[in-house]
């Protein structure tokens, strides 16, 4: 059986932070689980504003990671869940942001995980114009879908896409550090699919040579709001 909701809450506070810690050099800041009445907020520092993660390019720092995810429990009540979660990408140059990951649990009105890209672009700005949307100039106001509930990118993608392709410094074993997190992530990205359908997992596994018996009142319903979710 799972910890309970505070224990899970205050381990994945602790598996965020020993990522940062193996990806990146310098000091980082402790990764907290700070209770908010039926949520917690995991993020950077002690205090209610979050701290940034500072980010190296040649030892110097060019930019800061902010990191912050609002969990609550799942339907079952036994398991911690991410309500949403944001990963901002800042310059040092100014306090505008680069890049937005965002993550929101039961969104219908935009996806539910999605990037923000807060640069312009001429061409594309006209076609928004064009289709006349609102605030067609400013594209960071898109949101651009990336997998929807259970499918979205993790944080470790998003530390390697800094350290791969932007070049932020990062320790000699980042990778590994990398990998076993995103390992982690996926091995509980897949018992939440298996729960939302368990008659598909059944008949996977089947095949695969188990032998599966049914509850006794049949499989339990699929969760079509997961599977369906944008």
């Amino acid at each position: 059986m799972p910890g309970t909701i505070a224990e899970q809450a205050d381990q994945f506070a602790q598996d965020v932070h020993e990522l940062l810690v193996g990806a990146f050099p310098g000091d980082q800041p402790e990764i907290v689980a700070l209770a908010q009445q039926d949520r917690y907020i995991i993020h950077g520092g002690h205090e209610t504003k979050p701290a940034t993660i500072p980010l190296h390019v040649s030892g110097q720092r060019h930019a800061e990671l902010l990191v912050q995810i609002n969990c609550c429990t799942d339907s079952s009540r036994q398991y911690l869940a991410v309500a949403w979660s944001t990963f901002t990408l800042k310059s040092t140059v100014d306090r505008t942001p680069l890049l937005r990951y965002e993550y929101i649990r039961g969104s219908r009105s935009v996806p539910s995980a999605h990037w923000h890209f807060h640069g312009e672009r001429g061409t594309f700005a006209s076609l928004l114009t064009q289709a006349r949307l609102k605030q067609p100039g400013d594209l960071s106001k898109l949101h651009v879908p990336v997998g929807g509930h259970r499918f979205r990118p993790s944080l470790e993608d998003f530390l390697q896409f800094l350290i791969t392709q932007c070049g932020i410094d990062a320790r000699e074993n980042w990778k590994s550090a990398v990998e076993a997190g995103r390992e982690r992530w996926r091995r509980l990205q897949i018992k939440s699919v298996v729960r939302d359908a368990p008659e598909d997992a059944a008949a996977v596994l089947g095949q695969l040579g188990y032998q599966i018996t049914p509850p006794p009142d049949g499989h339990p319903g699929t969760s079509r709001d997961n599977l369906l979710c944008w």
